[in-house]
């Protein structure tokens, strides 16, 4: 018996090797196509696929709280403020502002300014800000050396509460307090740093809880 492998008849032969090159070149010529069949993006008749339905962001309204403590109060906390909004900064602040203004209703001042307002905007100009930014400042400073609660060897960290990144803590917030308390009054506030986080993080609590359900709570609250 012969073992020679059967050759392939001629013409089958032919055609193959003629639709092979022709099915390249169509791949060649649709590879965006494919492309995007493989990721997804298309459907097999070229049509692109239904992108993911991306919700808008939420508005979020908050009233804007009345100021409180004295006029001539050697320590001013000022708060900027959006009334709506499509984030819940507003929401925290103006939740801080208020839990401060009671620690030291003698002898603090705090002011809630509308930034839809043209004398918000100016105020802002004046404290150093040339664009509107929702945060806060203290006697018109709103950048601060505060100490570092960070691993490693500086002992001290830049803070800014007026940032798009807000990256700053309670804690933070009271050594910007105090740091203006011995300057104006000579003494450290009434109120201490654990007093004032806790105070804070119950009222932002609940501050969400009310005009935000749902929203995440910052990290910084304890």
């Amino acid at each position: 018996m012969s073992t020679e492998t059967p050759k392939v008849p001629g013409a089958p032969r032919r055609l193959a090797w003629l639709v092979i090159p022709l099915l390249l070149l169509a791949i060649v010529s649709n590879y965006d196509n494919v492309v995007r069949m493989v990721r997804g993006e298309a459907t097999p008749g070229g049509t692109p696929a239904p992108s993911p339905r991306i919700q808008p962001a939420r508005q979020i309204t908050i009233e804007i709280p009345e100021d409180r403590g004295p006029r001539e109060a050697k320590v001013k906390l000022e708060v900027f403020l959006m009334p709506s909004a499509p984030c819940d900064c507003s929401v925290e602040d103006a939740a801080l502002g208020e839990s401060v203004g009671r620690l030291d209703p003698q002898r603090l001042r705090v002011a809630f300014w509308d930034l839809t307002k043209p004398e918000a905007a100016q105020r802002m100009k004046a404290v150093g800000v040339p664009v509107p930014c929702i945060g806060f400042a203290v006697n018109g400073h709103y950048k601060f050396r505060v100490p570092s609660t960070l691993p490693g060897p500086k002992e001290t960290r830049k803070v800014d509460f007026l940032a798009h990144e807000r990256s700053w803590t309670y804690e933070d917030v009271y050594e910007a307090l105090a740091q203006q308390y011995e300057a104006a009054y000579h003494q450290a506030p009434p109120f201490d740093r654990a007093r004032l986080v806790k105070d804070v993080s119950a009222a932002v609590k609940r501050a969400y809880a009310k005009a935000a359900p749902g929203s995440a709570v910052p990290s910084r609250v304890h």
